[in-house]
């Protein structure tokens, strides 16, 4: 065990040297001038050369559910670069398709078709549901990229997560050092964003390597967990596309449709958003670490879906006083029937005046 934690910090504190150098150096490449470029192969870049050697040289294939290999386990991580590749392309949709490619690839790489999804479906239906599952957790990485740090606070948290899944024995030891060694990555990309935001662009890239780790804990049959920890990203998500396919003028970019994003413009403190995410994230660590006690798999994701969903109705009106529990209820279902109503509702045709 005293191995296993050496070795996981040492995979920390190299990440975060490689994430350094990368992240203040590979933007004065001539080639490179583009950030969000730079930013995706500093993330990618710093993230594998950290992550590779722990898995080379100190492979415990005992300790994991799955017979993954360390080639299928390196193979699929690897694809990042099949996103990358996609920036560097200048046609229509390169980006989702190149998205959409390494979700294919990094599923078919790992064969994690046994797993947890019925016996039934043939196979090549079944591991075509976890690699859309993956594109859209890895390509909806984009909505989060209209307030600055929140895709960073994501990551972390995710990262994390892992991490204490591993380090208390429920997760093996090779993904939680990569856990440890992205958490390395992910500060330095919070605190490098300050400066110079990331861009969208470049967030399907960061974002399959959050995806990748839910496609391992996916095959080690800890998934429950792992939608714990990023159960605000994907409340996040389901609204900013909710949003979205409303086809309203004001929400056509899904980057400002989420609650942060709108709760920040509408005048809501930097602080304050901030403040409300991270202690969102600290109670759904804490949840998903307890869900390995859990009696099923949905009881505790439930409840972390309800304290989510509470925080961005909290943060969304932070301008009104404390209410109690009902007020807030009957005033949720107001706002609810509103915005229903807003959607559906035609407008009158004027009546014609006479002349």
């Amino acid at each position: 065990m005293s191995a296993h934690l050496l070795l996981t910090g040492l995979s920390f504190i190299v990440c975060l040297i490689i994430a350094a150098v990368l992240f203040s150096n590979l933007i004065k490449i001539s080639f490179l001038r583009n950030r969000l470029l730079a930013s995706s192969l500093s993330f990618g870049c710093a993230s594998v050369l950290g992550v590779v050697p722990i898995v080379f040289f100190n492979w415990y294939s005992y300790d994991f559910v799955s017979a993954i290999t360390p080639w299928q386990y390196l193979g699929s991580f690897l694809c990042i670069f099949i996103i990358i590749l996609g920036l560097f392309i200048r046609l229509p949709f390169a980006s989702l398709l190149t998205t959409l490619l390494a979700s294919f690839a990094a599923v078919f790489i790992c064969d994690f078709s046994s797993f947890l999804l019925p016996q039934s479906y043939p196979i090549w239906l079944n591991n075509g549901l976890i690699a859309l599952a993956l594109f859209g957790f890895t390509y909806g990485w984009k909505a989060l990229s209209g307030l600055n740090p929140l895709p960073q606070i994501e990551g972390i948290t995710i990262s994390i997560g892992i991490l204490l899944l591993s380090l208390f024995g429920f997760a093996p030891f090779i993904l939680g050092a990569s856990a440890a060694g992205i958490l390395g990555v992910s500060l330095i990309a919070y605190f490098y964003s300050q400066n110079q935001p990331l861009g969208s662009d470049s967030s399907p890239a960061i974002g399959f390597i959050f995806g990748w780790l839910g496609l391992i804990s996916y095959g080690e049959y800890l998934i429950p967990c792992f939608l714990i920890f990023s159960m605000l990203y994907l409340l996040e998500l389901m609204i900013a596309f909710a949003r979205k396919i409303t086809l309203l003028p004001k929400y056509h970019n899904i980057c400002y449709n989420t609650i942060s994003v709108q709760s920040f413009t509408n005048g809501c403190p930097a602080s304050l958003v901030l403040h409300t995410l991270w202690s969102a994230n600290i109670l759904l660590i804490i949840l998903g670490v307890l869900q390995i006690h859990g009696t099923n798999s949905f009881s505790i994701p439930f409840v972390a879906g309800l304290i989510s969903a509470w925080q961005l109705y909290r943060l969304i009106n932070w301008q009104q006083d404390s209410k109690t529990l009902k007020e807030t209820n009957q005033q949720l279902i107001k706002d609810i029937k509103t915005s229903v109503n807003k959607i559906f509702s035609k407008p009158k045709k004027g009546k014609r005046g006479k002349h």
